[in-house]
């Protein structure tokens, strides 16, 4: 099954059922990058610069591969936050530790996603030179629309904030730093990109709680970007 239809089978088992989850907007924002990423392959397979087709040129090649892990990443950030909310949803307050780990990845993939969906659907349309500009074809729409992502259900700023709220207070960052450590373990291809994402995570955590409360703050997003990509 493609992912996008997986994650609206998703979408519509958990929107509603705990609150913050914004399981809508990460669909939305893999949902722009799904239809982007077709795009941009047809029209690369068949518009010609320099004497050959763009899929020919390596800089191409490289855009839409990049565009590819991107989607791939942000999708799997998705999953495990689903996943971990899946785990603790039906908690109530006082919230367990996993329900408090649960709601820091949360944050880290709306952030994730929202960038991904802006970034990839900016390629796109980039692939199409200025004619990706105009209706004519959909990117210049799906671009449209994915730039809204990073403001609809809580801006950049406001998922910085509350991640450090998790932080800070719930401690969840010891908790996501575990399980990370224990999946990074069991890794045996790759093993060691693995670990050097695992050394971004280990070594932005420690920046971050080192901090004063104003410094941590006005690093904030860098923190939850640098969290973000690492993991995904």
């Amino acid at each position: 099954m493609p992912p996008h239809r997986r994650l609206k089978q998703w979408h519509l088992l958990y929107n509603g059922r705990f609150n913050g989850f914004k399981a809508c907007q990460r669909y939305w924002c893999c949902w722009c990058c799904q239809e982007g990423l077709p795009g941009a392959y047809e029209y690369a397979n068949r518009r010609r610069a320099f004497g050959k087709l763009l899929i020919e040129h390596p800089l191409v090649i490289r855009d839409l591969m990049d565009m590819e892990v991107t989607i791939e990443g942000a999708t799997a950030l998705v999953f495990k936050a689903v996943n971990e909310f899946d785990k603790s949803w039906h908690d109530k307050p006082p919230y367990s530790e996993h329900y408090h780990y649960a709601r820091l990845l949360t944050h880290i993939a709306k952030n994730v996603t929202a960038d991904a969906a802006a970034y990839v659907t900016r390629l796109a349309m980039e692939l199409h030179g200025g004619i990706g500009f105009l209706s004519e074809y959909p990117i210049e729409r799906w671009h449209r629309e994915a730039l809204i992502t990073p403001i609809w259900e809580g801006t950049s700023n406001i998922q910085a904030l509350d991640m450090l709220e998790a932080m800070t207070k719930k401690n969840a960052h010891i908790a996501m730093l575990n399980d990370l450590e224990n999946i990074v373990a069991e890794i045996k291809a790759y093993h060691n990109t693995a670990e050097a994402a695992m050394n971004v995570i280990r070594s932005t955590l420690q920046t971050a709680t080192s901090l004063s409360p104003l410094e941590v703050e006005f690093r904030a997003k860098d923190v939850l970007s640098l969290l973000g990509h690492a993991i995904a």
